[in-house]
Formats: structure tokens, sequence, C-alpha cells
């Protein structure tokens, strides 16, 4: 940065004064003549030749702007509106330094006039040379010339300095769709910039009045709730040592030294704190330097260890309204959608008891853009009890469900009895909390868990599921249908008894499914069991599906667990729930392999953007067509083998649903290769289920087209999602 200082216009009158009145003649020498470094630059002596007598040439040096522009003034009184020359020396005086080049000080200076009382225009800008910016100190002073005087200018020699041209720095880089772009305010009011955007050399300072594009980053979160920070060229910030030293935007990855713990939300306007991956230090703007440096020094977050959050983009999708239901479709005020959650059913036991934990945990589930978390609203596991009596319970409730959803953009859903609760006397403790304002902060409701194991009556869930309805508007379940024989003995048409024990419409508007997690075919069976609930006419949530490190029977594929979602899709189970590891209990729980937090869970960022992704090929309301199975009558779109039946080659199951222009179908479990056939002229869309579309094709009714998988199972199988559109 320049360094300057401008002499206030209250003080021209006593620099001219001097100038006019301190000498007794004008200097005869035809030339500049050089000057002291002691006595040059003052207020007492501007306007005094060098080595001369006094002249009325005055002016004066304002400022060196951060562009290398020197601006200011000269002139002469005794001339009147003829401007002067002012020449430029580099380090040095007329005889010693350089000359840079000399300008004529001709533009308009109105505040020049009205001080001075002097007509005509006398305002000089001289542009210094690029190769100034060496990182080097320097000097510059500036004379008036004028009839073969010359006098130095008021407030010369200036020190000056500029960096050197960001050359390493690279250029400008987007941020990618999963990054915060922020700019960080320090407590001195100024914001925090990396010099350059980020280069090799990586100065963080935090000295600016405005952001800009160096004070512009991108900070994505990483697992266990850490985040990365760059610049806006793509510079990391790194803590050397892990913390402790300085810090610097000059790393081209993000290792370990370039993540942070933020305490406090990255939400816009909230202040934080950065701790170094030590776990001890911070981030700090060190106001006690000048500029202000940011290393990482403190080993507490103090005023100086603070930063104000302004978010100019934010990945969170938040969406906004109650969750309602159209036929089988899930919508809310941005229309309708595919709710995607996970299992956190101790998420009340962790908010009172282990906050810090639980809030990485919902943070982790943010960064792969997930909808909303299933949690329990009562359990009775010894030792994590989630308790409805606590006196705080409500105040647990209510925080959980605000961090949840305006920290983390997810969802709540509730499910109210989780062990041996009694579901009204819940139900009451939770209604005038969602009333308070966060009605649409809740994906649905569900009475209990798995009811035919729980000690409550049907009469009971029923009972409270009335009262959900008639208070909240909200979508109501009253559980899953797997125990449906505790209810109805012996049944012989299970889709009817669901609907009569679980769906009575003024108790229930929501089904809720846990499905078998028998593993057959390859662990292929799992992926067409939604194909059950085809049928029914209200909208389905897949609560408790296979997953890692799920009980009886666990599912670690990603191929296999995406391709369950997109069967459920096309089948009307519109919500998916993915059940893991952690999501149980939140601890450590050997009996089962689970490890306490969702980022140790093996493989499992591969399995959630797998899940995700599933919505990027799907069309809206995939669930409310006609549905087909291979070999019925009118399927516009045909497999020709099934090696499950035997063939060596083919589809597990072949499941295809009408759309207003086409049909939607899902190849699950693709062997070596399957042949496929539409009915009648189509463009078909080819989407590999990890990869996305690969191919799109127009085909005659009756021409075939074989697809041979790219993307392979644990088991070498493949699966595709193909949308096709009549033409």
């Amino acid at each position: 940065m320049p360094l300057h200082r401008t002499l206030p216009l209250s003080s021209w009158p006593a620099v001219l004064a001097l100038a006019l009145y301190g000498c007794a003649g004008p200097n005869p020498a035809p030339s500049l003549s050089p000057g002291s470094e002691a006595d040059a630059g003052t207020e007492a002596d501007a306007g005094a030749p060098d080595g001369g007598p006094r002249s009325d040439l005055v002016g004066f040096l304002d400022v060196i702007d951060d562009s290398a522009l020197a601006s200011g003034w000269a002139l002469s009184p005794s001339l009147g509106t003829t401007p002067l020359d002012v020449a430029f020396y580099l380090d040095g005086d007329a005889s010693t330094g350089t000359l840079l080049g000399t300008q004529n000080a001709h533009r308009p200076r109105p505040d020049v006039n009205s001080n001075v009382k002097v007509p005509g225009d006398h305002g000089f800008a001289f542009q210094l040379a690029a190769t100034l910016r060496d990182g080097v100190q320097h000097s510059l002073r500036a004379y008036a010339v004028a009839a073969g005087e010359n006098v130095q200018l008021g407030n010369t020699p200036m020190p000056f300095k500029f960096a050197v041209p960001c050359a390493t720095a690279g250029p400008r880089v987007d941020p990618a769709d999963n990054e915060y772009v922020v700019t960080l305010l320090a407590y001195n009011g100024k914001y925090v910039t990396a010099e350059c955007g980020g280069d090799d050399v990586g100065l963080i300072h935090a000295d600016r009045d405005a952001a800009g594009e160096w004070g512009t980053f991108y900070v994505q979160r990483q697992p266990a709730g850490a985040v990365s920070i760059r610049s806006s060229h793509g510079r990391y910030l790194s803590a050397e040592g892990m913390g402790g030293d300085a810090v610097h935007a000059n790393r081209a990855s993000a290792l370990s030294w370039e993540q942070f713990h933020a305490e406090g939300a990255l939400s816009d306007g909230a202040v934080v704190s950065l701790k170094t991956p030590d776990g001890i230090h911070y981030l700090s703007a060190r106001l006690d330097r000048d500029p202000p440096l940011v290393d990482a020094e403190a080993t507490a977050p103090g005023i100086w260890e603070q930063f104000t959050v302004h978010v100019i983009y934010s990945p969170v999708v938040t969406r906004k309204g109650v969750v309602h239901a159209e036929s089988r479709t899930f919508v809310d005020d941005g229309g309708p959608f595919y709710p995607l959650g996970a299992t956190l059913f101790w998420s009340l036991y962790g908010w009172k008891n282990d906050r810090d934990r639980l809030k990485q945990n919902l943070q982790y589930l943010t960064l792969h853009q997930y909808d909303y978390v299933r949690i329990l609203g009562e359990v009775n596991w010894a030792g994590e009890e989630i308790d409805p009596s606590w006196a705080d319970y409500s105040q647990v409730l209510g925080e959980f469900i605000d961090y949840a959803y305006d920290t983390c953009g997810l969802r709540t859903e509730l499910t109210l009895v989780g062990g041996v609760g009694d579901p009204m006397a819940i139900a009451q403790k939770v209604v005038p909390v969602i009333n308070a304002g966060r009605q649409h902060k809740i994906l649905n409701l569900e009475v209990a868990n798995e009811s035919y194991a729980r000690p409550v009556t049907l009469a009971q869930m029923q009972a409270a599921g009335r009262y959900l309805r008639q208070n909240v508007p909200n979508l109501v379940a009253l559980s899953s249908g797997e125990g449906l024989n505790a209810y109805v003995p012996n049944s012989t048409d299970w889709r009817a008894d669901f609907v009569s024990v679980f769906m009575p419409p003024d108790a229930a508007n929501l089904g809720t499914i846990h499905m078998d997690r028998g593993y057959g075919d390859g662990g292929w069976r799992e992926c067409r069991q939604p194909w059950d609930w085809k049928d029914f006419p209200f909208p389905v949530s897949h609560n408790e599906p296979i997953g890692p490190r799920s009980s009886v029977a666990e599912e670690t594929d990603a191929m296999r667990l995406a391709m369950l979602r997109a069967v459920g899709l096309i089948n009307g189970v519109g919500a998916f729930v993915l059940h893991n590891a952690t999501g149980v209990a939140g601890r450590v729980d050997p009996a089962h392999n689970r490890p306490a937090n969702l980022w140790e869970v093996p493989g499992i960022d591969a399995i959630m953007d797998a899940v995700r992704g599933v919505d990027a090929w799907m069309p809206a309301r995939a669930g409310e067509g006609n549905h087909w199975n291979n070999a019925w009558a009118g399927n516009p779109w045909v497999a020709d083998a099934f090696w499950s039946d035997g063939a060596d080659h083919g589809v597990n199951r072949n499941y295809t649903v009408s759309t207003p222009d086409g049909w939607i179908s899902t190849e699950a479990g693709v062997k070596d290769h399957v042949v496929l056939t539409p009915s009648r002229h189509s463009r078909v869309e080819v989407f590999d289920i990890l990869k996305g579309k690969n191919q799109e094709v127009e085909l005659q009714a009756g021409q075939a087209l074989t697809l041979t998988p790219d993307s392979l199972d644990s088991n070498g199988y493949g699966a595709f999602i193909i949308v096709g559109h009549y033409l």
C-alpha cells in the first residue's frame, strides 16, 4: 500500500503566504537546482526554491493512490491562469534522482481556486510506471517549473511502495456449486483480503474498506464439520504447522492444514471464529500490526479472532413452505420434490448433551445437500434416554428444529414414540412447539416407530394421529406396516388392511414403510420391493430401508442403494431415508460395528452422493402414472431377458411408469448387457445411475437398443434409468 500524508485545505493559505512573502526575489538559475532532504517537503518550506531565493511558485503533492497515480497542484499567482510544468524525480532530488517525466498542471482544481484565490486550472495527475510495482520502498519529489525557476512542492519527498504484480496468483476462478461465497469483516471494521487473490506468497491482511475481488472467499464444508476456505483465485488458506504460526493463501489443494472448524453459523451476519486443524489456535486479525496481519497464533477466540460473515451465495437450498401432498407427490412452495433424509434418531439427546458433535453430523448432511433428518421424540435407551418429561423438552425440540432448518437447510421428520412413551402425551407436547412458527420446518410426523414392537395400541396411535391432523398442517403417519399381522391376523389382502389400519383419513395422510432386508439375487432383490406400493393413492415414505450398518442385514453398495431409491420414486414412494450406522444411537456400537459419526462410516460419501444424485435423472411426479412390469400388456419399454430366470444376460427387474409424454423405466441389476425395445417411435435418454446421461437416441417402434453398463456394483452388475419421450 502507498504511504502518504495530505496537507489539509486549511493549511494552503499559510503555504501560499510563505511562498509569496518569505523571499526577496526570483531565483535567476535557468534550470532546476537541487534541494536538501532535511528541509524539503515541510509546510514551512513549501514553495521555497532549493538553494535560492523564494519565488511565488507554489504547490502540493496530495497523494500517490493505489493505481500509482501522483496527484496534486502547482501554480504561480503572478502568472495567473498560465499553467506550470511539474517535474517528477525518483529516489532523490533534481541532481541525484531519476527524472521520471514532466507534466503540465492544467487539470481543473476548483478546491484550489477557492482556497488560493488564483483563477485557472492548476491540477496534475502523473502516472507512475508499472515497473515501480517492485515491492521496494521509493520516494517521489515534484518540482514546479516556470520562467527559469524551480520549486520543490509541499509534501515531498513522498514515500511509496507497491507490491509486485500478482504474476503467480493465477486467473480468477468460479466457485463450485457446493461452496459458499463470503466476505469476512474483522473487528476493526476492515475486510480480510488475500493479497493478489492468493499467490505463491499468500499474504493475508485485514485492511480494506471494501472486500472486492481479493476479499471474496469460497467456503466449502468438509467432513467432521470442518471447512476449507479458498480465495477467488483458487488458493486455499493454510494454517502453517496446523496452527500456532502464520496463515497463508497459497495452497493449490485442501489437505489437513487447510481445514478449519467454524465456531458459528455460515449465515449472513453471523459472527464466527475459525479454529485451526490442531484444535488449539484461531485465525486472528492482528490489529497491533500495520497493516493488520492475519495469523493463527491466538489460543482463545477474543475480539481479534471474531469475523462477521457476509454471505453472497449459499449452496444450502432451504426449501420454503409447509410440505403437503398432491396425489402421491410431496410438494412445498418450491413445487414437487423428492425428499431425501437420513436417520438421526439420537438428535434430541445429542442437542441436550453433545450439541457440538450433533451439529457436525447435521452439517455433514448439509454438505451432501440432504433435505431432512428423521429423529425420535422419545426413547428409553439406558443412558441415552429422550424423555418428554424433561423440564426443557420443548426448548430442546424447538432449538433443534430451528438449527437444523435455519442453519443447515434440513427439515425434521419427528417420530413421536421410539420406546415406551404415551403417543397422545407426546403429541400434546409437540404441537405447541410446531405451531410456534415451525410448520414449514417439518417434513412429516409419525406417531410410532415399528408400533408392533412398542407397548402402544392401535386406538392410542389413531387417537394421537387425529389430534395431530386436527392441530397441525403437516403430513401425519401412524406407523410402518411390516407388523400388520399384529393388528389383522392372517391378512389375505395386505394392501386393503394396511389402509384400514394405518390410513384412516382423519388420523393419517402419509404411509411409512420399512421393507424386508433380505439379501437375494446378488443384492438386487431389495431394489424391487417398492414395486409393491405402486397402487396406493397416498404419498409414501421409505422410512427405514436397508443401509450401511443397518441391523439384520446391511447394504454398503452405492449403486444398489441409489437404485433402491429410484425404483421407489417411480412406484410412488416419494420420500427416502438413508438408514445408516450412526443415525441410531450416535455412539460407537461394537455389536453392530457402528462408529459414532456419519463421516466415519466406510464409503459413506459415495453412498450419500449416489443416492442424492438420483434426483438429477428423474422427472417430477414420477410415481403418478400407470405402471407396467416387463411382460405386462402395453409396456412401452420391454427388456429381452432376466438373468434371475437363468439367462446369461439381461436385468433383474424392468419396471416402467407412464409420464405425460412417454415413460420412465428402471433397469435394476444389468448383467453383461440388456436389449430393450420401445413400442412406439421415441426419443430415449439413458442415464447411468452413478454417472448420469450417457446417450440420447431416437428409436423407431420395435428398434432395439443394447445397453452395456459402464458403472458396476460390487457384484459386477449395472443399472440404468431410462426416460422416454414419444415422438
